[in-house]
C-alpha cells in the first residue's frame, strides 16, 4: 500500500488561491509534512484534511477510515493513494481542478458542493463530543441538548464547516483551524469545539499531556457522524473503483475485518459494537438505493 503526500499542480493552486498558509508556522509537530520529495503523480489518489486518527499521514495505515477504504479494496485487488492536506480548500481544489479519484472527510465538514454531481459512500461512524476548557468555565457550560443553550457563546468552527445551525441559535462563530482547536481553548479565544473522540483523544495525548484533564466534555455528547467517501465521478477510473469499493464493503462486513479494524482504533466495547451494528444497518440502506 501505497502512502504519500503529493503537491501535483500545487504552484498553480497557490497562484489561483494565494493561500500561503501552507508553509506558515501554524503547522506544529502533529501536522501533515510537505516536502520537494514529495512532488509526485500518484494514481487512484484520495485527498483528505489531517484529522487523525480518522485521516492520517502519522500512520502507516493511513488511519481508521482510510484503513477501511484501502482493506474493502484489497478485496478487489485495488489500490489507493491518501493524500492529506492542512487546509480544506486544498482538498477542494484538487476535486474540482485535478479530477483526484475521491475525497474524504466527516460529514459536517465536508460541503455540499463537492457531493453534488458525486457518489457518496459512508465509510463510518463517528462518535463526537463538545469539549471546554474547564479553568475558563469552572461551573461547566450547561447543556440540554440545543444549540439554543448555548446562546451568546463561541463555536470554534473548522474553517469550511456549515455553521448556519449555530448561527441560527445565536451562537458565535469563530474560523479555527484544526491544529489549533485545544490551543484556542486553553486561550480563551473560544468557548467549545465539536470533534470525534478519537482524535480529541489523540491530540489531547500529544499536545496538552500535562493538562490534557481540564479539557472536559459537554454532556449530552452531539450524535453520531459519518466518516464519507467522495467518489468523482469525472475521474475516468471512478466509477470501476466505487463498483469494487462496494463489492469489498461487503466483504470486509462479512468476513469480520471491517469489526477488526474498528475494535482497533475504539477498542473491544459496547461503543465499537454499537457503531458496527448501526453502520451495517446504514451500509445495507445504501445498497437498497442501487
Amino acid at each position: 500500500m501505497k502512502y504519500v503526500t503529493s503537491l501535483k499542480g500545487l504552484s498553480r493552486w497557490i497562484g489561483i488561491s494565494g493561500l500561503v498558509m501552507i508553509v506558515s508556522a501554524s503547522l506544529s509537530a502533529t501536522g501533515p509534512r510537505i516536502t520537494a520529495a514529495m512532488f509526485s503523480e500518484t494514481k487512484n489518489e484520495i485527498v483528505t484534511v489531517e484529522n487523525a486518527p480518522l485521516f492520517s499521514m502519522q500512520r502507516p495505515d493511513g488511519g481508521l477510515a482510510f484503513e477501511i477504504v484501502s482493506a474493502a479494496l484489497k478485496t478487489q485487488n485495488e489500490t489507493v493513494t491518501l493524500t492529506t492536506y492542512p487546509v480544506q480548500k486544498m482538498v477542494d481544489y484538487y476535486l474540482t481542478q485535478e479530477k483526484v479519484l475521491g475525497v474524504m472527510g466527516r460529514d459536517p465538514t465536508l460541503s455540499n458542493e463537492d457531493k453534488r454531481g458525486n457518489k457518496v459512500l459512508p465509510v463510518c461512524l463517528v462518535h463526537e463530543h463538545y469539549y471546554y476548557y474547564k479553568p475558563l468555565h469552572p461551573k461547566g457550560i450547561v447543556w440540554k441538548g440545543a444549540l439554543s443553550d448555548l446562546k451568546g457563546m463561541r463555536y470554534g468552527a473548522r474553517e469550511e464547516e456549515n455553521t448556519a445551525a449555530y448561527q441560527k441559535a445565536g451562537v458565535k462563530i469563530v474560523r479555527v483551524s484544526a491544529l489549533e482547536r485545544f490551543k484556542k481553548l486553553k486561550e480563551g479565544e473560544i468557548d467549545f469545539i465539536k470533534e470525534p473522540e478519537l482524535s480529541a483523544n489523540m491530540m489531547l495525548e500529544s499536545n496538552f499531556k500535562a493538562d490534557k484533564h481540564q479539557f472536559g466534555m459537554i454532556e449530552p455528547a452531539p450524535e453520531e457522524s459519518t466518516a464519507l467517501i467522495i467518489f468523482n465521478l469525472k475521474n475516468s477510473d471512478a466509477k470501476a473503483v466505487l463498483k469494487k469499493f462496494r463489492e469489498g464493503m461487503n466483504t470486509i462486513l462479512e468476513n469480520g475485518q471491517y469489526q477488526a479494524i474498528i475494535e482497533k482504533y475504539e477498542g473491544k466495547n459496547p461503543l465499537s459494537q454499537s457503531h458496527l451494528k448501526n453502520f451495517k444497518k446504514l451500509w445495507k440502506n445504501e445498497l437498497a438505493k442501487k
